[in-house]
């Protein structure tokens, strides 16, 4: 009688807590569709726009051949971009331009709704992961996670593709951590590579964290075959530039972490910033492997949860390369850590985009965030640089403690390797 009256407590208690979860989504996302519906973005919008517009007018088959014109929202050509999203992008866009057509929403309005959808499922998919792993749904932290003005901010405002990876990243561990979907998690995975080529860094931690080789090939053949079918009429054409556009894209350097700092230090500031911005990438690609191998290496492998939101960390911590819609990506990983940590993140994220995203409007309310046109005031790029360090010290602080539970629980239980369930209390 005791333990049922127990769990029927608990169980109330979790409904009670869990509305406050459910009334943040509610709030968020009617932001973001706000967002999404009331302004057009930043050039990223053009560029979704203004590649829909090619693939719709002459097809997608020149897309990674020629440059893209990038047009402003109202016609004008700001710059010319490459196309460097993976072939999967290609039909999707294909998609938004039907969607154009059937209902006259433009493709950089339906790509943020679908955004804000997406991440309604992502919250969801991660509140049901931590139930898992720690037996408790955080719902503090979840609402932290979930109103991080970042994630509202990028997938409102900014127009990219970044939280429909996310959602398939989540999925792929709700299937493969909780139901036991190998396959299904693994296809996820690929779509999500489709989405983007980010989930590359996270392909080693999959590949090991199985532990038979016929899982291991299958997280190899599946995602490699979903690209290849995809990219089939450009590997038939012109594959050097395909490859060249998706896998030798790299972000712009000198904005993030050591990238910034480094060369602000006197004398050999310089030259420490040149090795870096040149050899980075490399060197943080080796630490993402040893990691990977690190989690993986006992008979019971670090939940991928864990994983995927600890290589997120590093990557921010030793990127060369940074762009503010970035910041979206770690975002739901973070769930497992102590509220304060989670709030330093999300609020020093949080002021860093609404600044950057202010200059770039060139002021309130925010409309279009043309980054290329934005004036030079130095006391507003000084705030920028200044909460963009901040952000990144924020991070190391998340990776600091991360580290610390990691080491506690291995001296504790050196067979099952996880995070404390005190990260839930």
């Amino acid at each position: 009688m005791k333990r049922a009256a127990h769990r029927c407590a608990t169980v109330a208690l979790i409904r009670m807590n869990f509305k406050w979860l459910v009334i943040a989504v509610i709030l968020v996302t009617l932001c973001k569709i706000a967002l999404a519906t009331l302004t057009y973005g930043t050039n990223d919008a053009s560029m979704w726009e203004s590649s829909a517009s090619i693939i719709e007018s002459r097809g997608g088959q020149a897309i990674y051949v020629n440059l893209v014109d990038v047009v402003d929202p109202h016609g004008r050509f700001v710059y010319r971009e490459i196309f460097n999203h993976p072939p999967f992008m290609v039909y999707f866009l294909a998609g938004l331009n039907k969607i154009q057509k059937t209902t006259g929403i433009p493709v950089h309005v339906s790509l943020r709704l679908l955004d804000a959808f997406c991440d309604v499922g992502t919250i969801l998919l991660t509140a049901g992961i931590l139930w898992h792993l720690l037996g408790v749904i955080p719902v503090m932290r979840m609402v932290l996670v979930a109103t991080a003005p970042a994630w509202v901010f990028i997938s409102g405002f900014h127009c990219n593709s970044d939280p429909l990876m996310l959602f398939l990243l989540i999925l792929a561990v709700y299937c493969i951590d909780v139901r036991g979907w190998k396959l299904a998690g693994i296809c996820c995975f690929a779509l999500a590579a489709g989405i983007k080529m980010v989930p590359i860094i996270l392909a080693p931690a999959l590949f090991l964290y199985f532990r038979t080789w016929r899982d291991r090939l299958l997280a190899v053949a599946i995602p490699a075959g979903f690209f290849a079918l995809t990219a089939l009429p450009w590997l038939l054409t012109s594959p050097w530039a395909l490859f060249h556009r998706t896998l030798g894209y790299g972000s712009l350097t000198g904005r993030w972490g050591f990238g910034y700092l480094l060369p602000q230090i006197p004398l050999a500031g310089g030259l420490a910033a040149r090795a870096f911005n040149s050899q980075g990438r490399n060197f943080l690609l080796l630490v993402l492997i040893g990691a990977s191998w690190l989690l993986n290496r006992g008979r019971r492998p670090v939940p991928l949860y864990y994983q995927f939101g600890l290589l997120f960390l590093l990557f921010f911590c030793l990127t060369p390369g940074f762009g503010i819609q970035y910041l979206a990506w770690l975002t739901p990983w973070i769930a497992i850590f102590p509220a304060a940590a989670i709030a330093g993140f999300t609020v020093a994220g949080g002021l860093y985009c609404a600044v950057v995203y202010t200059y770039w409007c060139n002021g309130l309310p925010w409309f279009y965030a043309n980054s290329l046109a934005a004036p030079h005031y130095p006391l507003v790029n000084a705030l920028g640089n200044a909460l963009g360090v901040i952000a990144w010290l924020s991070v190391l602080v998340l990776l600091a403690i991360w580290w610390n539970d990691y080491k506690r629980v291995l001296e504790k239980q050196p067979a099952e390797v996880t995070l404390s369930r005190a990260a839930a209390s």
